[in-house]
């Protein structure tokens, strides 16, 4: 039995059809059969996120007006599904739409003015009607989400009161807002127990939206309260007693993204999932609160131990004690699995239609999404483990990246496959450099791979990798807020791997000086082991070119003044020779400086 979910604002302009919008869309992909019904009659516009999508248009073409005034004045009542069409959002994935039917605007306003909704309900079994398609929704769904109309209206107590399970509040930090949506809320639970038909009480969600607290932190921290106190009595029936309603609150608020209040687009496809700080993330929280019918909460916006942290505490349990050997490797193997299984070209293709800058950044956070446990592993491997423990850092390495030889299928999404292991060296790499232990860099670095242009050879790993995220540089680009970078995947990797390092290493301040520091390292070492002027640029580059950044130069001048003692020549890379690495640096800083891309 599936579940219907409304989403109600009081005033407009909070981000209510943008949410219900990206909410849909996230648990379509998750392989949930979802409805999407736009009940916002008078201002129609959840069509509008879906502009560039591939539709398979209804049988009719007159929305939700046009079933509604079909079912007022045909005696044969019409069937609902002649009425949605259905997007694609993916080869794998779609959602079944059922638009107000605005398409030809000038009938669509006559009906709207003329419709009776009191004739409907009074006359024409308008009640039954609405009872029937809520009863063959659950049926057919797992979730229907609709969009309503905003404060008080003759037909909005049909989807906020006859229609829903759930009622999302979608309100912003001022008084108007809160007070409104709040004030409704009670009188739909009212209405709700006067209804001639049997339901379950009116599970209320509150969703502040919009809240900027990075500018105004105090104020933020002090509106955070105020709505938390006001919205108290809608959390009694699905919170656990006792649990503090300002934390779920906070963590269940959508911040302000100036980026998404021009134009209609859907952030879920255009930010990370797992970077802290994006609509994306956010949006992800409330989903899976939705896909789990707010049966664990707690669990679902982060407020307690969740999968990942078990990982983590496993693995440095397991790497503290020899007698745990056999464990930390089936653990590893494990999520190995995990990762080929999700990441497999059943799950995620190779050929599309159309390669948008949508679909690349889609494919990024799902990445990130599925590497996330195995990436924490490694973390913890490089920054705790030991010189014995090796052998499992370049076998997370050898298996990830096996499944990456010749294929066919677009050349962009190929490249992409190797993003999963541009993620582990880099969470790797950081977290080896933060603890001093370069040996763990080294087997990171030049682990070697199958060779994915000639079968039977191998190269170390950091050279496919770094050659297939520089064929796919540009696709980053288009990534919002990552237009004009110079380096616009190493400022996307800068961004999102903060909170991968800083739940289990707290990095703080020196998560900067870490990543540039890396990014040296992996050029340094490309060009050591392909003997070439040049290797994989990162943040560091233009730092060095425009800012006149010491980074570079108190690197190079940190290895010549001690020489053969120089951490990384102990732990063998370049071939444990200073001069070679001297050598290198003569090659590479000239070339920084000419590059015309600087």
């Amino acid at each position: 039995m599936g579940v219907i979910t409304t989403f109600y604002s009081y005033k407009g302009g909070v981000g209510r059809t943008m949410a219900v919008a990206n909410i849909a869309v996230l648990l379509a992909k998750k392989g949930k059969n979802v409805l999407l019904v736009d009940w916002d009659l008078e201002a129609p516009g959840l069509h509008k996120y879906f502009k560039d999508y591939k539709e398979t248009h209804a049988k009719i073409k007159k929305g939700l007006l046009g079933l509604l005034e079909a079912a007022s004045t045909e005696a044969k009542k019409p069937h609902w599904a002649n009425y949605t069409g259905k997007i694609e959002l993916s080869e794998k994935h779609k959602l079944d739409v059922l638009w107000s039917g605005c398409e030809d605007m000038e009938n669509y306003v006559t009906g709207i003015l003329n419709f009776d909704w009191n004739k409907f309900y009074s006359e024409k079994g308008g009640g039954q009607f609405i009872e029937e398609l809520r009863d063959q929704w659950k049926d057919e769904y797992d979730h229907v989400f609709i969009d309503s109309r905003t404060g008080v209206t003759d037909y909005g107590g049909i989807c906020t009161i006859q229609l829903p399970d759930f009622l999302t509040l979608v309100f912003t930090p001022n008084m108007q807002s809160i007070e409104g949506v709040k004030d409704y809320a009670i009188k739909a639970q009212k209405a709700r127990q006067r209804l001639a038909y049997d339901r379950m009480p009116l599970l209320i969600f509150p969703l502040l939206s919009r809240f900027d607290g990075k500018e105004e932190k105090q104020r933020g921290e002090s509106w955070l309260k105020t709505a938390s106190e006001e919205m108290a009595l809608f959390y009694i029936d699905w919170l656990p007693k006792d649990f503090p309603i300002l934390k779920v609150l906070e963590n269940t608020k959508l911040p302000y993204i100036p980026y998404f209040s021009f134009g209609e687009e859907l952030a879920v496809e255009k930010t990370s999932l797992t970077a802290t700080d994006t609509l994306g993330y956010a949006y992800n929280r409330i989903a899976n609160i939705f896909a789990n019918h707010f049966r664990d909460v707690i669990r679902d916006v982060s407020l307690e131990k969740t999968e990942n942290e078990d990982v983590v505490k496993l693995t440095k349990e397991y790497i503290s004690d020899d007698k745990y050997r056999i464990k930390l490797e089936d653990l590893i193997t494990q999520e190995i699995r995990k990762v080929l299984d999700l990441t497999s070209k059943d799950n995620m293709p190779l050929s599309v239609s159309n390669l948008t800058a949508d679909e690349v950044s889609n494919r990024l956070s799902k990445y990130e999404e599925i590497l996330k446990p195995l990436c924490d592993i490694i973390i913890v491997l490089c920054y705790w483990g030991r010189a014995e423990q090796v052998p499992l850092i370049r076998k997370i390495i050898l298996r990830i990246a096996e499944t990456n030889t010749t294929q066919s299928g677009l050349a962009a999404l190929i490249s992409l496959r190797w993003y999963p292991l541009c993620l582990l060296l880099y969470t790797g790499g950081i977290a080896s450099i933060a603890s001093g232990k370069y040996g763990n860099l080294a087997s990171l670095l030049t682990s070697e791979v199958p060779d994915p242009e000639y079968i039977g050879k191998t190269k170390s790993v950091v050279i496919p990798m770094s050659n297939a995220m520089e064929d796919i540089g540009n696709l980053f680009k288009q990534i919002p807020g990552h237009e004009k970078n110079i380096v616009p995947r190493s400022e996307y990797m800068f961004k999102i791997l903060r909170p991968f390092l800083e739940d289990i290493i707290f990095t703080g301040n020196s998560y900067e000086d870490l990543f540039d520091r890396y990014e040296l390292f992996q050029m340094f070492v490309y060009a050591d082991l392909l003997n070439c002027e040049f290797g994989p640029w990162g943040r560091f580059a233009w730092k060095h070119v425009q800012v006149r950044s010491s980074l570079v130069k108190d690197f190079i001048e940190e290895a010549q003044k001690e020489g053969d003692e120089w951490p990384p020549i102990q732990a063998g890379l370049f071939k444990q020779d200073i001069k070679r690495f001297n050598e290198m640096s003569k090659i590479l800083l000239p070339g920084l400086k000419r590059s015309s891309f600087f």
